[in-house]
């Protein structure tokens, strides 16, 4: 039987984890997207915090744990729902959509919205900690998307 399939089958169809060159291409590139999406997030996140709201390096180190941690719980809660019920693309496709619309989201935070929305005594503390939960939903929604989802769908 094996050598039937051989034959109907050629061997340009299927690459390595038997699947077809517009599966890999696809793959490779929403694997690049993603990646250079955390990428950008990592690197101007943490300038956008420095120069918008404070330049408390506190407010930066607590919002990279509190993102870690965030990114960790996540990877491991959506990678377990996303194999149980099957809809790994499902995952992928929503948690990036969700995770660009989150990064995006920042923009809009600054210091004289949440003084204008929250009128208090330490507007900077408020956005502060506005900005580290924002982080944690962005961190939540891309290692849902990312490292649970998209990196165990990939082969390997």
């Amino acid at each position: 039987m094996s050598a039937t399939r051989s034959v109907l089958t050629p061997a340009t169809s299927a690459g390595p984890a038997g699947l077809r060159p517009r599966v890999w291409t696809a793959l490779i590139v929403l694997g690049l997207v993603g990646q250079m999406a955390w990428t950008i997030e990592n690197i101007y996140l943490n300038l956008f915090v420095y120069d918008t709201i404070t330049g408390d390096p506190n407010v930066i180190a607590t919002m990279v744990a509190a993102s870690a941690v965030t990114a960790t719980v996540a990877t491991l809660l959506l990678g377990a729902l996303s194999d149980r019920t099957g809809r790994r693309r499902s995952f992928i496709a929503g948690g990036y959509l969700l995770w660009g619309v989150s990064t995006a989201a920042f923009g809009f935070l600054t210091v004289g919205l949440v003084e204008d929305i929250a009128p208090v005594a330490n507007v900077v503390l408020v956005t502060a900690i506005a900005v580290i939960t924002l982080d944690c939903l962005m961190s939540f929604l891309g290692s849902g998307a990312n490292d649970a989802a998209f990196q165990a769908w990939s082969p390997t």
